[in-house]
């Protein structure tokens, strides 16, 4: 590893992709989401995701942590898992947060025009995170723990009903 590289945090966020509704209508499952975002991504460099899974945004605290490390250059991973006839549960694509607007109360996207288009008119929301380099993963569930439980994230999407979190290594 070369030494003037980023340091990665110990602890990454997690989001669990499902079937949405967008306000048009129209049915995307997580795949068809991720890769939106991604062809998004490649075409202007980054691009925004609102988070509607947490009512009042990520607790001050864990988000303090993670600006002082957005702050101190050090690279944050999102892990993206999906289930669908592609995917059991599992870990698909993986990206580096460049930046989180965390809020109380919900917002519009801090920027309309780094959104995929059919995102653009699709709500408000109280965590907004600024993604990178979404690429496809290698990165196994099974490997991961819930940074606050301990417990398996394999077996935790399995059996429950957890769709964005903080994973470490396990």
């Amino acid at each position: 590893m070369k030494t003037d590289e980023p340091l990665f945090l110990n602890q990454s966020l997690f989001m669990k992709l499902g079937k949405i509704r967008l306000s048009d209508g129209t049915e995307l499952d997580g795949e068809e989401t991720i890769l939106a975002f991604a062809q998004c991504c490649r075409d202007k460099g980054s691009v925004w995701m609102g988070i509607d899974s947490l009512r009042h945004g990520m607790q001050e605290k864990r988000a303090a942590r993670f600006q002082r490390a957005l702050e101190e250059k050090q690279r944050i991973r999102v892990y993206f898992a999906i289930h669908n006839q592609h995917y059991d549960n599992e870990i698909a694509y993986t990206s580096i947060l460049e930046k989180l607007v965390n809020m109380k109360e919900p917002v519009q996207c801090p920027d309309h025009d780094m959104r995929p288009a059919v995102f653009r008119d699709d709500g408000k929301a109280c965590l907004w995170l600024k993604l990178k380099e979404i690429q496809p993963s290698k990165e196994k569930a099974e490997h991961f723990v819930i940074a606050s439980t301990g417990r398996n994230l394999k077996w935790t999407i399995c059996n429950s009903r957890f769709f964005f979190g903080y994973i470490e290594e396990g």
